[in-house]
């Protein structure tokens, strides 16, 4: 079974150094069905719509609810650390910085006729895969008050609605 995985992975992996778009992939570390990548954010983005694409016929299919992206943006002035968590505000802008992490998918629903244009619309349907927002028992709070803030926008995005406040005791969680 090993061997039969490494030569599928093998695959893979030649196709993923074979692109172009991917030589900014700086890492590529595998064991067996599990991969992690490093490099620029458009290249490892890249790199992941090639791995949806070619995995099928090779057996090989991402599991999204798995996946994590982590990010650090050239001169980007985002510092959390700086920001007031206990201002309404703040907690928005720190969940607006973060939601641009969160996959989303538009699915086309279904074709409709509109009488009055004389045109066929599609009806398409925008998901989301949550990621946690995960803080102590405020800050999850707060960040269900600032989702809260936000429901008038028209976009899930815009709602934070990829983002999920969750209270979390999360360095207990470190294994050693």
């Amino acid at each position: 079974m090993l061997i039969a995985m490494t030569l599928v992975l093998q695959k893979l992996v030649s196709s993923l150094d074979a692109d172009e778009e991917c030589a900014e992939i700086l890492l590529q570390a595998w064991y067996l069905n599990n991969g992690a990548l490093a490099g620029t954010r458009s290249a490892v983005l890249h790199a992941l719509h090639l791995i949806e694409e070619l995995g099928p016929a090779l057996g090989l299919h991402v599991n999204l609810a798995k996946c994590e992206m982590f990010s650090r943006r050239g001169n980007t002035s985002f510092t959390p650390e700086l920001k007031d968590e206990n201002k309404t505000e703040d907690i928005v802008e720190i969940m607006a910085e973060l939601q641009q992490y969160v996959p989303y998918m538009v699915e086309v629903l279904k074709d409709v006729y509109v009488p009055n244009i004389d045109k066929t619309v599609q009806v398409v349907e925008t998901l989301s895969h949550p990621i946690e927002f995960a803080g102590d028992q405020k800050t999850a709070a707060r960040g269900r008050g600032a989702q809260k803030a936000k429901t008038h926008e028209s976009s899930l995005s815009g709602r934070l609605a990829g983002l999920v406040p969750v209270a979390a005791d999360w360095h207990t969680n470190w294994q050693i």
